[in-house]
C-alpha cells in the first residue's frame, strides 16, 4: 500500500481511498474473527470445562486459519497476515485447554470409580 494518506498528505485518488478502506475493514473483520474466541476461552478457564465446544469445530477452525495464513502470504495482504496467525493461536489455546480439562475430568472420574465398590464408598 503506497497511499500518501499514511504519510500525512491528503489525496483525492479513489483507488487509494478504496485501498485504505479495504485495509481498515480487513483489520476490523480479523479482530472480530479472532476476538469471538476470547469469551469461549474465558468461559473455559472459569468453568474448567470445554465439553460444550466440539473437537470438530476446533479442527475445522484451525485448518481454516492455517489456510488463511497461506492465502494471505500468497496475495500479500497485511490484514490477513496479522489476523490469521492470532486467530490460529486462539484455536490452539482452546485445543490445549480442552485437552487439559478433558484429561483432568477423566482422571477425577476414574479416581471416584476406584474408591467405590458397587456404589458404596471405600473408607
Amino acid at each position: 500500500m503506497n497511499c500518501s494518506v499514511f504519510l500525512g498528505i491528503e489525496t483525492d485518488n479513489e483507488h487509494c481511498k478504496k485501498e485504505i478502506s479495504a485495509f481498515v475493514f480487513g483489520l476490523v473483520s480479523g479482530l472480530l474473527a479472532w476476538g469471538q474466541q476470547i469469551p469461549q476461552i474465558i468461559k473455559g478457564i472459569r468453568t474448567k470445562s470445554l465439553d460444550d465446544y466440539s473437537k470438530k469445530t476446533l479442527i475445522l477452525t484451525g485448518i481454516c486459519h492455517a489456510f488463511m495464513i497461506i492465502y494471505g502470504t500468497l496475495i500479500e495482504q497485511v490484514p490477513i497476515l496479522i489476523n490469521a496467525p492470532i486467530a490460529l493461536c486462539m484455536v490452539i489455546i482452546l485445543a490445549i485447554l480442552k485437552c487439559i480439562y478433558y484429561n483432568k475430568q477423566h482422571i477425577d472420574d476414574s479416581n471416584k470409580n476406584t474408591n467405590t465398590i458397587h456404589g458404596t464408598d471405600i473408607v
